[in-house]
């Protein structure tokens, strides 16, 4: 449970003036006081799958699920029992009142309106697999992940009058080759979408029916997809220890000494859609960008950093 309290010694004041025709605001000197409050209860657990094999590279494939589930309630803290609200006319026929918050405009604000009872569940996997490296005595087992993390995720709001489901949001993760990490993520809209064309503007309306009922598990809204990786010196040297020393000592016998220059370079590709820039062509539903970073050490007090970008579906250097 959650509890927070905001003390302030002023408060907004609005009121209908009837020369001016309009709602003329002010603030009121005097203490007030402000609170919200929350509470949420969740459950999770692990499941743990494990299938081995006795012939083959292949020793074991291990996989975890990770289920969970909570429960979130708060109130409409714009209900008049909690007095943080109050109501003005805002025509002239008096018969239009318009809410506002009486801590609006000071330093903490008040508290949000909008009852809420959301229950949240979400599932993550994790792949692993056992195999066979080397061959005879040098053979040993190693460890793969196939997948660090795939997750889905949803919450359903039982307070809100419809579509109360949320958007399915989904991600993933995985490591390949030890230092180029994989991520990517999407977003679902489980309800039917429909583009509406005033003639004018275009815009996306969510119609409370759920898309599977048309044949279709969901929209899909947006999603990316990032691989990146960092390079250092050090994966390009030799790990043959006696071939280093040997290096060594050539070069001590001609009279150099090994020269290290520390760098390293970050590599970022991400790829991009949002199906919303359809609503105007110019916009790109597919956005492909290439960042890299990186820095030079020549000597132990001088670093030399640097950055730049290049977009593929622009054709140009993205930024610098």
């Amino acid at each position: 449970a959650d509890y927070s309290e905001n003390w302030t010694f002023k408060t907004r004041v609005k009121d209908w003036d009837s020369t001016e025709k309009r709602v003329v605001s002010s603030f009121e000197s005097g203490f007030a006081r402000s609170y919200s409050y929350s509470a949420r209860a969740g459950i999770s657990t692990r499941w743990y799958g494990m299938k081995t094999f006795k012939k083959g590279k292949l020793v074991a494939i291990r996989h975890v699920m990770n289920p969970y589930a909570d429960f979130s309630y708060a109130p409409d803290f714009t209900s008049d029992r909690f007095g943080f609200y109050r109501t003005v006319q805002s025509d002239t026929t008096g018969l239009k009142q318009e809410k506002y918050s009486r801590f609006e405009g000071t330093l903490y604000g008040g508290p949000s309106g909008g009852r809420q009872g959301n229950i949240n569940f979400s599932l993550d996997n994790n792949l692993e697999i056992k195999w066979k490296k080397g061959k005879d005595t040098s053979e040993r087992v190693e460890k793969v992940k196939i997948l660090e993390s795939l997750r889905a995720g949803a919450s359903y709001n039982i307070f809100a009058d419809s579509m109360n489901l949320s958007s399915i949001a989904t991600s993933a993760r995985t490591t390949l080759f030890k230092n180029i990490s994989v991520i990517g993520s999407a977003n679902f809209d489980p309800y039917v979408t429909n583009l509406i064309d005033t003639g004018k503007t275009w815009y996306y309306q969510r119609l409370n029916q759920f898309s599977i009922n048309s044949g279709k598990f969901a929209t899909l809204t947006n999603a990316n997809i990032g691989i990146s990786a960092n390079l250092t010196q050090d994966m390009f040297k030799s790990k043959d220890q006696q071939r280093i020393e040997r290096r060594k000592k050539e070069l001590q016998e001609k009279g150099y000494s090994e020269v290290n220059v520390p760098w390293s370079i970050n590599l970022n590709y991400t790829v991009s859609y949002d199906y919303r820039n359809r609503l105007n062509p110019a916009n790109r539903q597919l956005v492909q960008n290439l960042s890299f970073s990186g820095n030079i050490n020549p000597t132990k007090n001088w670093s030399v950093n640097f950055n730049s970008g290049y977009d593929f579906t622009l054709k140009k250097i993205s930024h610098l």
